[in-house]
């Protein structure tokens, strides 16, 4: 099933999300985490490896290894 991301205001500032994604066993711990703050960002928002790694406590190894997982999983296209 396709996330849909929808744009959001500031007096609506939630993220909805099935569980299924936060409870997806495939992936790792750091992989559903990673996931779950890219679903909280802005719908235009632009995400690069540099500004991933920018908020993140990982290397820039460590986070390609985390997208590499989350296109593995069909979360990602692969564009990033």
């Amino acid at each position: 099933m396709p996330i849909i991301r929808k744009k959001r205001s500031k007096d609506q500032p939630y993220v909805v999300l099935r569980k299924t994604e936060s409870e997806n066993t495939a992936l790792s711990w750091a992989a559903r985490g990673l996931l779950i703050y890219l679903m909280g960002l802005p719908v235009d928002a632009e995400i690069t490896l540099e500004s991933l790694t920018d908020q993140s406590p990982g290397s820039d190894a460590e986070n390609r290894e985390l997208i590499k997982e989350l296109i593995d999983a069909g979360y990602l296209d692969g564009s990033l």
